[in-house]
């Protein structure tokens, strides 16, 4: 299978960059990388099989980002697109383990397991909550062509929930019926960011943290197109 990966960037530091575009360009199922600059230009040179400079950042999380890259990997063929965050990266085997994960369930949207790790890369001593059920994290979601339609749900996130958009995303993939599948095997490292987490277990927040924005309690709606058509044409007689 033809498999892309969409690594959505914005001013990460070089070293992250290169860690992640590295972990994409390592695997052993070979993986194409789509980089899509969100008002940004790449700080590490890679030989992306595509990289799109998108001249104005969305200040969305990275969503607008996706759905572009997502949409380039549909359009250049790609029997499968996953999802990698600048600063997060995978093990050599993770593209390998979503594919076998998919020919022996069937499953068309299939999720790994993750690793936390600390702003430095070591490993941090918190479980992380992408489950492959309650929750599933951007760079731990596989979709296969079956379920190609759910990737243009990252531009129909509300601006309003883009802070937690791979959770409506997720919300969305699961009320859409198409069958999933997930990895306990950990082939996700995810560079914990959250200075409110480092202080909860008495450590001081290290550079590179930020303080996340607290969510407004409500009520929402969203609604993406659903519809399905069969149709034929017709010979033309010469």
């Amino acid at each position: 299978m033809k498999v892309a990966i969409v690594v959505p960037f914005h001013r990460e530091a070089a070293e992250w960059l290169r860690v992640c575009f590295q972990s994409v360009l390592d695997q052993v199922h070979p993986a194409e990388l789509i980089a899509v600059g969100d008002g940004a230009k790449p700080n590490v040179l890679a030989p992306f099989y595509k990289l799109i400079e998108l001249p104005q950042a969305h200040g969305d999380f990275g969503n607008a980002a996706r759905a572009i890259g997502a949409m380039e990997a549909i359009a250049s063929g790609f029997d499968a697109v996953a999802f990698l965050d600048a600063d997060n990266w995978f093990s050599p085997l993770h593209v390998q383990e979503m594919l076998r994960l998919h020919c022996e369930t069937g499953a068309v949207v299939c999720t790994a397991g993750q690793s936390i790790a600390r702003v430095d890369g070591t490993p941090f001593n918190l479980k992380s909550e992408s489950d492959g059920d309650k929750h599933a994290d951007t760079s731990t979601i596989f979709v296969t062509r079956e379920a190609f339609p759910l990737l243009a749900n990252w531009a129909l996130i509300p601006p309003e929930l883009a802070a937690v958009g791979d959770r409506v995303w997720w919300l969305l993939a699961k009320a859409s019926g198409y069958k999933r599948a997930h990895s306990e095997l950990e082939t996700v490292f995810y560079r914990n960011r959250h200075a409110a987490q480092y202080r909860a277990l008495g450590e001081v927040p290290p550079a590179g943290t930020k303080e996340f924005p607290v969510m407004k309690a409500g009520k929402f709606s969203i609604r993406v197109p659903a519809m399905s058509l069969d149709f034929e044409i017709a010979e033309k007689s010469k």
